[in-house]
């Protein structure tokens, strides 16, 4: 890795380290561009990086262990990268990755998609994303939603929640009930964001919308992890909001 890359990931985890939630005594493994941190012995953060213009930009996802094998809620940014979460993953969890929830098109959800399907894993999206992965020459999705749905896999409920189109026209957010933990993805800015990001597909007063949707059903969220940057609780969706807001009015 580059000396930049190797800087970058270490003040990602010095970040971490700093948040008011208690982290996870487990320690946190980083090879090849990928780091993994657990938040509970079945959930875990998967976190991968990619060059661009001399700085790694992190993406995170989830892995969630399940009786049938591993779920996981996004894909890499790309295929090396993804092989190498599997590597991690087995060594953590050691099951077979049976399912793959993404949470929008953008290149940070889906880059690895490709390795995932031809490991076997079975993609579930919004039907916006299935549109534009076949538009992209990925397979086709298995399991296509239309809106908020609620999935049973191995045995761990998860909700998937479509507020509308915000970051991008197909932005899903994740929340596993029994873990009280909110994946946000691209919805939802880190603690240490203080602008919206790229927006080129943002819908800004939908984003606003979708963010008071996440704040209404999931408050109570113990832990709310964001598609870049350090997880934080449920203060991040006003944080966000707030964002989305001074977006809005400039």
């Amino acid at each position: 890795m580059t000396v930049n890359k190797i800087g970058y990931l270490l003040m990602f985890l010095l970040l971490l380290g700093q948040q008011a939630h208690a982290q996870p005594a487990e320690s946190r493994q980083i090879r090849s561009g990928v780091a993994l941190l657990p938040l509970t012995a079945e959930v875990a953060i998967h976190t991968s990086f990619k060059n661009f213009q001399n700085a790694a930009i992190p993406a995170n996802g989830l892995v969630i262990n399940t009786q049938d094998g591993l779920v996981l809620v996004d894909a890499t940014w790309d295929n090396y990268l993804a092989k190498n979460l599997l590597k991690e993953t087995d060594q953590a969890f050691g099951g077979k990755v049976r399912y793959v929830l993404v949470t929008s098109a953008h290149e940070d959800r889906i880059g690895g998609l490709a390795f995932w399907q031809r490991q076997g894993a079975k993609v579930i999206c919004h039907r916006i994303t299935a549109l534009e992965l076949v538009a992209r020459g990925f397979a086709a999705p298995e399991i296509v939603l239309a809106g908020d749905s609620v999935l049973t896999l191995g045995q761990v409920r998860l909700e998937v929640c479509f507020p509308g189109a915000g970051h991008t026209p197909d932005n899903l957010a994740v929340w596993l009930p029994e873990a009280q933990i909110l994946f946000g993805g691209g919805l939802v800015r880190s603690a240490t964001t203080r602008g919206p990001g790229d927006t080129a597909d943002a819908d800004l007063i939908g984003w606003k919308a979708a963010l008071e949707i996440l704040h209404q059903r999931y408050l109570q969220a113990r832990i709310v992890v964001p598609g870049i940057g350090p997880f934080g609780g449920a203060d991040l969706l006003k944080h966000s909001h707030n964002i989305v807001v001074r977006a809005i009015n400039k």
